[in-house]
């Protein structure tokens, strides 16, 4: 028996022998990969550190802006008074520019309105008045014929300085002329004096007769319309 026991003795001195570097093993193991979670983990809190601090301090100068910019400044006396006068000149260019348009509106270029009223002949023609309207002008005139009072009316439209150009009314009036009649010139010899008695009954003066015409002639009445001007060169639109 006793060699039996110093057997059982070796086997397991050499079991024992075999475990002890299989331990080591496992704590270096361990070691390796707890370095490993520190080194991978140090950068991350390094880099989270810093986020945080920028980050922080980017909230603290954004709260610094709103503030600056939500707080009103103050106006100065001086500022004030040249708001105010500002504020009054723009007041004043607007009135000024309404009563300008005001009267640009209501403006008539006379001489060439009088230029084309007037062209027109004298002989087939007569312009009696020329007044302003609300809305333009009234002319009143008298035609030989109504045929030449339209085509006048035509010749105002032609000119292209008229909105609208319309023929109130056409009116065929009977107008008396007296005539005149030419004296003639004839020699005539000088009478012979000689001595009549009078006679009352034959004294009286005679009334020779003037001679009249009837002629027919057209009253008219045309209204026209100005067209706007222009602001720029003066010129209708």
């Amino acid at each position: 028996m006793p060699p039996t026991d110093i057997e059982d003795d070796d086997v397991e001195l050499q079991e024992g022998d075999g475990e002890t570097p299989a331990r080591s093993g496992s704590k270096i193991v361990i070691w390796l990969v707890i370095c490993g979670l520190a080194v991978l983990f140090l950068p991350l809190y390094i880099i989270s550190t810093t986020v945080k601090n920028t980050n922080d301090k980017l909230s603290t100068d954004l709260d610094s802006i709103q503030a600056t910019l939500s707080s009103t400044p103050p106006i100065s006396p001086v500022q004030q008074t040249l708001s105010a006068q500002f504020l009054d000149l723009q007041n004043q260019s607007k009135a000024v520019g309404s009563i300008r348009s005001s009267l640009m509106a209501s403006h008539i270029n006379w001489p060439t309105v009088m230029a084309i009223i007037g062209a027109y002949d004298t002989n087939q023609i007569a312009v009696n008045n020329v007044d302003q309207i609300s809305t333009g002008i009234r002319i009143t005139g008298r035609a030989k014929q109504e045929i030449v009072a339209m085509a006048y009316a035509d010749m105002l439209r032609a000119s292209g300085l008229f909105e609208t150009v319309a023929v109130e009314s056409i009116n065929l009036q009977s107008v008396m002329i007296t005539v005149t009649p030419m004296p003639t010139a004839s020699p005539t010899p000088l009478p012979a004096i000689t001595a009549t008695p009078s006679s009352p009954n034959k004294n009286q003066a005679t009334a020779t007769p003037v001679p009249t015409i009837e002629i027919k002639v057209t009253d008219f009445i045309i209204s026209v319309t100005m067209k706007k001007e222009n602001t720029a060169d003066g010129r209708s639109t």
